[in-house]
């Protein structure tokens, strides 16, 4: 009986052990996720002088030329996920005609075009002009869409080793005013804009179109950033977990964003860690 005992309980510690590895083999994972998405964000922002961003709404409004097909990826609530997966990927067919119409992007399968410019036949001629990216190798990661819904891939999310999409929030430029009422995370729908624009904004990733499933809460998101009294700032002696010019966040090994029960999280930040007061 006691050697019995012995082996069950060697057996149970040599269970727990492998368990963690198993954990910090998929955090390492994750993490490597972030860092290879990270250098192709600076491969973008070498290419176009800039970080991917959302169409301007007037401008969109005005022209009826939307960027990544404006009128459904800009004002969607998961419309930061998949701009990152239509920047750096772009998993699209390539379409015709003058416009990036419903999520068509100038360029067959991954990679894409900034001008579509026509050659022959009017709006439907022969898409000409360079094709960019994939900035990502597109068999490195798992994409999730709804093809029944979008045959297009226009809804495209890139998900990490856990199975969970990746969100992305881009900054806003210049120096950051963190301390201004709603300065620092809010969540403003860009049709309806604000007197102050925020530095993250929580609306970028709020709902996964494809599965009908919540993302990232805004309270969640502000209060894990730093603004613990939830009123859109930096104040009363709170300090921003961040100010870097993009957020790269995924749900963790939990699959779940945000905090849980306890008010815990085991979310992941690219190059970034939660405070330990908040962190599983």
């Amino acid at each position: 009986m006691i050697t019995v005992g012995i082996i069950a309980l060697l057996f149970s510690i040599g269970l727990v052990g492998l368990t963690i590895a198993k954990r910090n083999a998929q955090k390492t994972r994750v993490r490597d996720d972030l860092q290879m998405i990270g250098m192709a964000l600076t491969q973008y922002q070498a290419d176009f002088h800039d970080i991917p961003r959302f169409a301007d709404p007037a401008a969109d409004q005005a022209t009826q030329n939307f960027k990544y097909n404006g009128t459904w990826l800009d004002y969607s609530n998961d419309r930061g996920a998949r701009l990152l997966c239509q920047a750096l990927i772009a998993p699209g067919p390539a379409g015709t005609g003058a416009y990036a119409n419903s999520g068509e992007d100038g360029a067959d399968g991954p990679g894409f075009r900034v001008r579509r410019t026509v050659v022959g036949g009017g709006s439907s001629g022969t898409l000409s002009g360079k094709v960019y990216g994939p900035y990502l190798q597109a068999d490195k990661f798992k994409l999730e869409s709804s093809p029944s819904l979008f045959t297009n891939m226009q809804d495209a999310k890139i998900l990490d080793s856990t199975g969970s999409p990746i969100l992305y929030y881009p900054a806003l430029p210049g120096s950051p005013a963190v301390t201004l009422n709603a300065g620092f995370v809010t969540n403003s729908n860009p049709q309806s804009p604000q007197p102050v624009k925020p530095l993250y904004n929580a609306f970028d990733n709020t709902m996964d179109m494809t599965t009908n499933k919540p993302l990232l809460s805004p309270t969640d998101m502000a209060y894990l950033l730093g603004d613990t009294n939830l009123d859109g700032s930096i104040d009363n002696g709170e300090s921003a977990t961040t100010t870097q010019p993009y957020l790269l966040w995924c749900a963790g090994l939990d699959g779940m964003f945000g905090r849980d029960k306890n008010g815990k999280t085991d979310d992941i930040l690219a190059n970034v860690d939660f405070p330990p007061g908040v962190r599983k």
